[in-house]
């Protein structure tokens, strides 16, 4: 088994948390020709849902070896959070690599919900939850790869963006606003999509009262970029239950002291300054430090490729332009 990440307190195995995976599945023909293969597929992995997925896209893969990729979402079932569960969807990962040859790109995301079984989240921890991760969105977003940050990500755009409370901006003192509120459903209201588009890097439209879901009663963290690595599913599963479970075991009072030092300082208080402050294992620090590294290298390889790639073209329709003229001056 992969590195898992260590745990903190036992407080935090008060709360459960399920796991989304979307990726693809590289096949040599299109698949599931008969019935019996599609039940003979989901069979493997008994409580989980399999299901496909219209969001993911495989365009360049397909032209690059002319084969099929089947686009495909696993939902685990709601699991207590803890080594048990932990190791849980680590087999459920070592099986899919497995048994499949399996693809994930940009299109492809990471979600993760977090609750407390079917009794959702009460109003003052959430309250706490929300204004930290508007607080911290942009240090948090340093976390993944730049496609899922800002309007870039489709289907995660970021609070301060496509919330109620980024696009309508507010009156008065930041801290004010964010903790003034008195009732549950107006914490969902502010940071729910503007217009109703809900799908944003923070989920909590679950959380509304009357509950219209019976078990996804959930904040969905949607912003991960899509992964099938064990120990970087697990270190984010580790990192946003235990920042959970931190917004129900803060005082009012310490909270605003901490945000306010992050809202009013002229330093920039990085990611690490909100792993220290709720206690993530040094563990885990050192494994973003790792990973962030890493992103950053990547993505600059990734837009030097496109700037390589977008000179070429340039290139071949200038060239076509200058053929073009010197053909229409012959004749």
């Amino acid at each position: 088994m992969s590195k898992r990440p260590s745990l903190l307190a036992n407080f935090s195995d008060k709360f459960t948390f399920g796991v989304e995976f979307e990726f693809g599945i590289r096949l040599p023909k299109r698949p599931f020709t008969k019935q019996k293969e599609i039940w003979a597929l989901a069979a493997l992995f008994n409580a989980w849902v399999v299901d496909t997925d219209a969001t993911l896209y495989f365009f360049d893969e397909r032209k690059a070896n002319k084969v099929y990729y089947c686009p495909i979402e696993i939902q685990s079932p709601v699991l207590k959070f803890g080594l048990e569960a932990f190791k849980e969807v680590d087999r459920m990962l070592t099986a899919i690599h497995k048994h499949f040859d399996v693809v994930v790109n940009r299109s492809c995301g990471f979600h993760v919900h977090v609750g407390k079984g079917k009794a959702g989240l009460n109003f003052t921890p959430l309250q706490h939850l929300m204004a930290t991760l508007w607080i911290f969105e942009s240090q948090i977003s340093e976390l993944v790869h730049k496609s899922r940050v800002g309007m870039k990500g489709g289907f995660c755009p970021s609070l301060h963006l496509r919330s109620n409370l980024g696009v309508l901006k507010h009156e008065g003192e930041l801290l004010d606003v964010l903790l003034s509120i008195t009732d549950l459903n107006e914490v969902v209201e502010m940071f729910s999509g503007h217009l109703y588009f809900n799908f944003l890097s923070y989920r909590i439209e679950g959380l509304r009262k009357p509950y219209l879901n019976t078990v996804k009663r959930t904040i969905e963290f949607r912003q991960h970029e899509g992964t099938m690595d064990s120990e970087t599913v697990l270190n984010w599963v580790s990192f946003v239950v235990e920042l959970v479970a931190w917004a129900h075991k803060i005082h009012r009072q310490d909270l605003k002291i901490f945000l306010l030092k992050n809202t009013t300082s002229t330093e920039w208080y990085s990611v690490e300054d909100l792993f220290k402050e709720i206690g993530f294992p040094q563990s885990a620090v050192e494994f973003y430090r790792g990973k962030v590294e890493r992103l950053r290298e990547l993505e600059q390889k990734e837009d030097e490729e496109r700037a390589k790639n977008k000179e070429a073209l340039d290139t071949g329709k200038s060239s076509s332009s200058e053929s073009d003229t010197a053909s229409s001056v012959l004749s």
